[in-house]
């Protein structure tokens, strides 16, 4: 079906936007293209055999309500900035994904599988890309299209934007997903590419010098190998698995070893440098400035009623020099600056919301399902000290979604 294809299209493509610099407006474009198609096909379940949808209508709910507040504090701050106008359009196209996914539920779980698959084809294509990136960096060579999107500074090892966090969620992401279907494909084949593409994510990852990465990377990379069905099929596929994940971990450990052993000084030298910092409290206090300021700036009587988007201006002068538009790297803490006491609450609730989908898929959810729900949490690591507003990171807000209707379907809806 052509609109489950679109929709499913349009779920995967927040990850490539956001770890790409790409010009063109594909999510504008797939939005409006869903939207037409959506009123055509003019189908949405609201019951399904019988019982509410109730994770589907609290998804559509709390980003409705996310939404309305975002668009009060657009008004009243009277601004219409990239940054802002950016965030505004990505809510509504995860809200309107949701909608148009609701009236999909006989091939929810056909979407599914080719958002992993469509997940893994993103994540793979953005490693080589970086990874190629990075060779030319260590010839002396920068990609023009890459400089000019990230401005004063030419981005860090194989990353392609200026935030290597975002970049590296979709690598970590990509990675999961080749993983997942790596244990599960019966095809030799399959496997083999589905764990090349494991090993290219995890080099681009790596070398991209995220430590969120280098954390969630064996966590998330052990869950996934736990859900998926081999491991719980007997101790042979168990042993076939653990067998791989060891060959995961050597190549870990060969990356850095060749990192801290680099001639060249291109990766070596600074790889090393965010090694150390994971043992430095120090380090981390870019973020924990900016979270401090932000609670000053609201005990001044601004947390009642919320700013709009003034924060922007004041943190950028405060952080940047007024160079760029800043903000606290925290969407709570963003949401109770624009949209008050109403804003905290709204945005806290989604939060908390796509904490009990993530559990809800992993406890009682089929094999991909439960895939969902360790990105769903994966991903919240990088959204919760990175992110400006809720709609910041749209990969994380898609994958709510579909993880929301999934939920719907699984074994016991109203409980966990």
């Amino acid at each position: 079906m052509l609109l489950a294809f679109l929709v499913t299209l349009a779920l995967a493509v927040p990850s490539l936007k956001q770890s790409v610099p790409l010009a063109l407006p594909i999510q504008q474009v797939l939005m409006i293209v869903v939207l037409v198609m959506t009123l055509v096909h003019g189908h949405f379940l609201i019951r399904l055999n019988g019982r509410l949808r109730w994770f589907a209508l609290a998804c559509a709910t709390l980003l409705s309500l996310n939404l309305v507040v975002f668009t009060v504090a657009i008004m009243r701050a009277g601004m219409w900035e990239d940054i802002v106008k950016q965030d505004f359009v990505l809510g509504l196209f995860s809200l309107l994904l949701l909608i148009s996914l609701s009236g999909l539920m006989n091939y929810v779980a056909n979407v599914i599988k080719r958002y992993i698959v469509y997940l893994m084809a993103i994540g793979c294509a953005v490693s080589l890309l970086g990874i190629y990136k990075l060779y030319l960096f260590s010839q002396g060579v920068m990609l023009d299209w890459v400089g000019d999107a990230a401005g004063n500074q030419y981005p860090w090892g194989t990353s392609l934007v200026s935030d290597y966090n975002f970049y590296s969620s979709t690598a970590l992401i990509g990675m999961l997903a080749a993983m997942w279907l790596a244990l599960n494909d019966v095809t030799k084949l399959r496997r083999a590419f589905g764990w090349g593409v494991v090993l290219v994510c995890l080099a681009a990852g790596f070398f991209a010098g995220s430590r969120r990465f280098w954390v969630l990377a064996p966590l998330a990379s052990l869950s996934v190998a736990l859900i998926s069905k081999r491991m719980a099929r007997g101790a042979a596929h168990s042993g076939r698995a653990i067998i791989l994940l060891s060959i995961f971990v050597v190549a870990v450990f060969c990356l850095v070893f060749f990192a801290l052993n680099d001639e060249t000084g291109v990766f070596g030298a600074d790889i090393f440098h965010r090694l150390e910092s994971l043992n430095d409290q120090s380090s981390f206090s870019d973020r924990t400035d900016r979270w401090q300021f932000a609670l000053d700036y609201l005990d001044g009587g601004i947390l009642l009623l919320g700013d709009g988007f003034k924060y922007l201006y004041v943190y950028s002068q405060r952080f940047t020099g007024g160079e760029v538009l800043d903000y606290p790297h925290n969407p709570i803490l963003s949401a109770a600056m624009y949209g008050g006491v109403i804003g905290f609450v709204f945005a806290s609730l989604f939060y908390l919301f796509a904490m009990i989908v993530a559990i809800k898929l992993i406890l009682h959810g089929q094999s991909e399902n439960r895939l969902l729900g360790v990105m769903i949490i994966a991903q919240f690591f990088f959204v919760i000290i990175s992110a400006n507003s809720l709609f910041s990171i749209s990969s994380f807000s898609c994958v709510v979604v579909i993880g929301s209707v999934a939920a719907d379907l699984s074994r016991n809806p109203l409980y966990l």
